[in-house]
């Protein structure tokens, strides 16, 4: 792939003008349409293809088709927080047809940003991912790869939407998966294979997730998004501790919180502080090594959060378009009001008597 490289598909062509990323399995490109629109193409990455034999080259084309279909199945149920698919294509790569799509273009993610300085901002942010992670399971799918780099923002800094699908597979409890996921934003159980699995070869190891396993990773999230730091599982304590000094801190600098301080959350914080004392419990179940003592769904993390969520205004309906004769009626209007107001306001007007010369009337009338 090269800049300026063209993409045509049966609905529109598209311009290629940077790679802006390359994963396990794909890379990514911003570009361009014809009235200059920004979009993202996502397509096989071709460093990943040449590192593997040619007959494994399927599995990259399915992973591709996996995700095209679950962003079409998502479009009717979440676009606000699911990134948008737009158009989907077809290209020859050496011989052999792959697919790319086309998507919505953000400003950035969540790795070039730094995490909101105010708690309105952080539980909007926090709320949005976990609606996200709801749709992926609502439809019948596990992520496995909630990390910082997959969660686009607008340039308002308000809108936030899940984008990377490569690693999605079907939330089955009978069943065992390969490895998947980031390092650094993986929960146990995708780093320690299922003891039935244990006796094998390292290559064929299978795991044992389920979509409470995307909670460990947004419990990470989580904690980023209140600190700006990067979350330590040897030292759970200390990592508590910063956690909840944060939150003090920023609810004293919102002042919509009781003033108090990270000694006295620990004897009387749930009547002093309930936010610090609630978010800092949830982080902990987030974060439980063992899965099962997990939130069970999307729905259990946002009751929990719910009562320190701003409230949304309603949507605004679509606005009323203003016509000349709308203005002139309005003016008439107005003026007949104004012409009844000063008739009103005018001493009671009585008919005006002329004297009349009685003689006058006895005339004949000329010819």
């Amino acid at each position: 792939m090269y800049s300026g490289q063209i993409f045509k598909t049966t609905q529109a062509s598209y311009r290629l003008k940077a790679k802006i990323a390359e994963g396990g399995y794909s890379e990514v490109w911003l570009a361009t349409t014809r009235n200059w629109s920004k979009v993202i193409i996502k397509m096989p990455s071709l460093k990943a293809l040449q590192r593997v034999a040619r007959s494994e080259w399927h599995y990259y084309r399915e992973h591709l088709w996996t995700e095209i279909e679950f962003l079409q199945r998502a479009q009717h149920d979440a676009r606000e927080s699911i990134i948008e698919l737009l158009d989907v294509g077809s290209y020859d790569l050496e011989g052999e047809a792959f697919p790319f799509l086309v998507l919505e273009s953000m400003e950035t993610n969540l790795c070039h940003c730094s995490p909101p300085d105010n708690l309105a901002t952080i539980l909007s942010w926090f709320q949005q991912i976990t609606q996200a992670l709801g749709t992926v399971h609502r439809l019948g799918y596990q992520y496995r790869d909630l990390k910082r780099s997959n969660i686009l923002l607008d340039a308002n800094g308000e809108i936030l939407k899940l984008i990377d699908f490569g690693a999605l597979q079907p939330d089955d409890p009978n069943r065992l998966y390969a490895m998947a996921g980031t390092s650094a934003y993986m929960a146990p159980e995708q780093f320690t294979p299922a003891s039935s699995a244990v006796s094998q070869t390292n290559s064929q190891y299978r795991y044992a997730t389920d979509r409470r396993t995307d909670w460990y990773s947004l419990g990470l999230i989580l904690f980023w998004l209140v600190t700006g730091e990067d979350y330590h599982p040897e030292s759970p304590q200390q990592d508590r501790q910063r956690f909840m000094d944060r939150l003090v801190h920023l609810q004293n600098s919102d002042n919509t919180r009781p003033l108090v301080n990270s000694d006295q959350t620990w004897f009387a914080g749930p009547m002093l502080n309930p936010l610090s004392t609630h978010l800092t419990a949830l982080l902990e179940q987030l974060l439980a090594k063992d899965r099962e003592t997990r939130p069970e769904s999307a729905e259990d993390i946002l009751k929990q959060i719910q009562p320190w969520i701003t409230p949304t205004l309603p949507k605004p309906t679509k606005p009323s378009i203003v016509r000349p004769w709308h203005i002139g009626l309005a003016m008439l209007f107005l003026l007949t009001l104004l012409i009844n107001q000063v008739w009103s306001t005018t001493p009671e007007h009585n008919a005006i008597e002329l004297p009349l010369d009685a003689s006058l009337l006895a005339q004949p009338i000329p010819d």
